[in-house]
């Protein structure tokens, strides 16, 4: 977490954080919705602590469900910066490819794939039909010209 902010500062990735962005006094939950509905990517940051907080588990399932819900791939992006073991029922992260820091911080090759999750973005291509009906005329009888 100590370097995953000054990564986004560094790298002028726009970032939405609790402490920092989070309106006070407002309903918590309306908060992450609203975080939610304006970002391009959520980072879920794992670790022990991570999967023992029952806001971290709740904000990352509410991640899913509005990505789920909105059609989006790769909305959650699970960075490992904490030796853990992922519990089974996240089955999903572990199946999902994540950056793992745990063993080496420093690992440029996956600070590198970080910058690129958060700054190479595909738009979705839209694939349209287009039918062309052609005009069904009765045929007309060959003429003889004189």
């Amino acid at each position: 977490y100590n370097q995953l902010i000054p990564f986004f500062n560094k790298n002028n990735i726009s970032f939405c954080e609790h402490e920092e962005h989070f309106q006070l006094g407002k309903d918590i939950f309306d908060n992450v919705n609203k975080c939610l509905t304006q970002s391009r990517r959520v980072v879920a940051v794992l670790s022990p602590s991570f999967f023992q907080s029952g806001y971290c588990t709740r904000d990352l399932e509410a991640a899913r469900g509005h990505a789920a819900h909105n059609g989006m791939q790769d909305f959650v992006i699970a960075i490992n910066l904490k030796e853990c073991v992922i519990p089974s029922k996240y089955t999903y992260i572990r199946n999902s490819t994540y950056a793992d820091l745990s063993k080496d911080v420093n690992d440029e090759r996956k600070w590198h794939q970080i910058m690129t999750a958060f700054t190479d973005f595909h738009l979705a291509t839209v694939m349209t039909e287009i039918r062309f009906v052609r005009e069904m005329r009765p045929v007309e009888q060959d003429l003889d010209f004189v």
